[in-house]
């Protein structure tokens, strides 16, 4: 009958100790028996736990670099952790906190058998085995099971007196064989056998490797030097084991019967007695028998074990092959299709390449051509200028249309202007040349830009009236005129004044013939007069009559300052008047009869009357009109022959 021993220890009050997390610094020179920052977070906490008798420590399943310990806080334990922080290069993170049950017995369970080892070692997760050298040890050898719980008053240490045997292999482990890595006794697969240590492994000597196994396991390697397997884990890396670290199976556990129990002191190195010396011969030799059954048994029992362990690996590795096998004919078919992607994206580019290519070719072969027929223009151009060809260039001829095929604007026509520009609904012929240059915007005047006074101050225009402006305008004339002149003879020079921004200071200049207008143009376009630079186009003038309001010079205009006919100045010493809208047409009355003797004078208030109310209904007319009808201009023509005929 299997006992077992139990040992109750009271816990310490929650409130008098505290848990503390502490961080390995990575950046610190690795001992060579720690290789990587799993084993150097290890190393440091049985550092920890070795320089204090009154700590509890164990390393961080999870956090690579933390490490928990549990300290009184009654006393200076907290001091001393602090220089052992300096001393083994450890940051504390945050403040102390509340100990919970299961940090106490992880930390417990982690000292306890850091403590006992040599002497007791772990193997698996609740073993110990009581050999300082069970590694190269054949047979049975003592061990105990042990289990740890937590009450509210105390912790219960229960330990379960063992035989234990390591199933060992005489002959050497094959790639692919499954095999128990100590002392975790984790399932792992050979990938590859090696006589001494890799070159290219952690460790660069034996003694490397033994002093990791004392370090961080506390075992105790053979000095002799064996063969090495390259071992895999689920996840990982393949990692170097001496042989003497793996197992072929788990190991035999085999429990004592309470007559073979001895006594069993909880010390720091745990001992048990041998059952051998506290029995007679007949209850040794019934214990041996009752042994050898029960190890017949567990044989029995862990061949049932291993042969369904093994076809549940059979199983898993199955699965696990054809996994990998459909994960390589994904990453094949996702391989073809990026070498699919480069090649296509490798023939876009060329083909890319070569269009830029050809694009560039061709845009130089059209800049090349360009080059060419700017030449050739600018060549007939120069004979057109000196009059050695009677024909302007053809490239000269081709005029511009702002909406083909929709009617022509009526006001765009007579004047070449138009206060919507290129935005209006209709169509504005711009030709190619013409006699006639129209500078737009060249005259400008203080009394001509400012004329809507409403946004200024009312009194503004006082200071500058009619006389100012033509006074002013005679300047600009006489010092323009000139300028135009030097290119041919002039027919016509108007400048309007009127007050839309479209026909404000617009200067029209029609020469006599062609060659001079094109030079003209070609000598004054873009440059400067009076800080402003003069824009010069080519335009059609059919008739200045039609151009120019003939009610402007009598000031009948009902437009006022919003007309959009021309209102010109009157050009200094009458030049260039050489069209019939200046003159104004003479009252003739027929004279009076003899025989007839004068007629009364009547009263001219009830015509004055009816000359407003008529007036007033053209004024009505004129504002109901629409902007681009020509009955608008007709109308005051109409009225004032009207008038004529009335006189007469």
């Amino acid at each position: 009958m299997q006992s077992y021993y139990s040992f109750h220890i009271e816990n310490p009050g929650f409130d008098n100790i505290g848990h503390v997390i502490a961080t390995a610094d990575l950046n610190d020179k690795h001992d060579r028996s720690a290789p990587s920052h799993f084993h150097w977070k290890i190393l440091k906490c049985r550092m920890l736990i070795f320089s204090n008798s009154s700590i509890l420590a164990c390393p961080d399943k999870k956090e690579i670099k933390q490490v928990h310990i549990i300290i009184s806080t009654m006393n200076d334990d907290y001091d001393r952790l602090t220089s052992l922080f300096m001393k083994f290069s450890l940051i504390q993170q945050g403040a102390i906190r509340q100990v919970t049950p299961e940090m106490f017995l992880m930390c417990f369970r982690y000292t306890m058998t850091a403590r006992i080892a040599p002497t007791w070692n772990t193997i698996g997760y609740n073993y110990l085995i009581n050999n300082r050298n069970f590694l190269s040890t054949t047979g049975h050898q003592d061990g105990i099971k042990y289990q740890i719980s937590f009450n509210d008053s105390s912790t219960v240490l229960e330990l379960k007196p063992i035989k234990m045997i390591l199933i060992r292999s005489d002959s050497d482990y094959k790639p692919g064989d499954c095999v128990r890595v100590l002392p975790s006794l984790s399932k792992a697969i050979i990938q590859d056998f090696c006589k001494s240590l890799p070159e290219s492994g952690s460790f660069k000597s034996y003694q490397d490797l033994r002093r990791h196994w004392k370090n961080i396991h506390g075992y105790r390697i053979p000095e002799e030097e064996g063969s090495y397997y390259m071992v895999r884990f689920w996840r990982g890396e393949p990692l170097t084991y001496p042989k003497l670290c793996l197992t072929q199976n788990f190991p035999i556990i085999t429990p004592l019967p309470k007559s073979a129990e001895g006594p069993l002191q909880l010390n720091i190195s745990f001992e048990c007695s041998d059952p051998q010396e506290i029995l007679t011969p007949e209850e040794c030799k019934c214990w041996l028998e009752n042994q050898e059954a029960m190890y017949i048994l567990e044989m029995e029992r862990i061949e049932i074990s291993n042969k369904e362990e093994n076809d549940k690996w059979e199983m898993a590795e199955k699965i696990t092959i054809e996994k990998w096998r459909k994960l390589q004919e994904k990453n094949e078919q996702l391989r073809l299709k990026h070498l699919q992607e480069i090649a296509k994206r490798k023939l876009e580019w060329e083909m890319e390449k070569k269009r830029r290519e050809e694009e560039a070719e061709r845009l130089k072969e059209i800049e090349e051509e360009n080059k060419r027929k700017q030449t050739i223009f600018m060549e007939k151009l120069e004979q057109f200028l000196k009059g050695d060809s009677e024909d302007p260039p053809e490239e000269l001829l081709i005029s511009r249309e702002s909406r083909p095929n929709t009617n022509l604007c009526p006001f765009f026509l007579k004047t070449a202007c138009c206060r919507f520009g290129d935005e209006c609904s209709r169509n504005h012929q711009y030709p190619g040349i013409s006699n006639v240059l129209l500078a737009t915007n060249f005259y400008s005047h203080f009394g001509l830009e400012n004329s809507n006074f409403n946004e200024y101050d009312t009194d503004l225009m006082l200071e500058y009236d009619d006389k100012d402006t033509y006074k002013h305008f005679e300047e600009f004339f006489n010092d323009v005129l000139p300028e135009f002149e030097k290119y041919g003879k002039i027919v016509q020079l108007k400048v309007c004044n009127n007050y839309e921004k479209h026909l404000r200071g617009n200067t029209y200049v029609e020469f006599r013939d062609l060659r001079s207008a094109v030079a003209a143009y070609q000598g004054l376009h873009s440059r400067w007069y009076g800080g402003r630079q003069l824009s010069l186009q080519f335009c059609k003038i059919k008739s200045w009559d039609n151009a120019i309001c003939g009610l402007h010079p009598q000031r009948r205009c009902p437009k006022g300052r919003g007309c959009n006919y021309l209102h010109v100045f009157r050009n200094p010493k009458d030049l260039f008047s050489g069209y019939n809208g200046h003159h104004n047409r003479q009252r003739r009355t027929p004279p009076r009869s003899w025989r007839w003797s004068e007629s009364p004078e009547r009263d001219p208030s009830p015509k004055r009357r009816r000359s407003r109310s008529r007036n007033s209904r053209h004024d009505n007319e004129d504002r109901s009109s629409r902007h681009h009808n020509e009955k608008d201009r007709d109308t005051p023509r109409k009225r004032k022959s009207r008038s004529d005929t009335n006189d007469r």
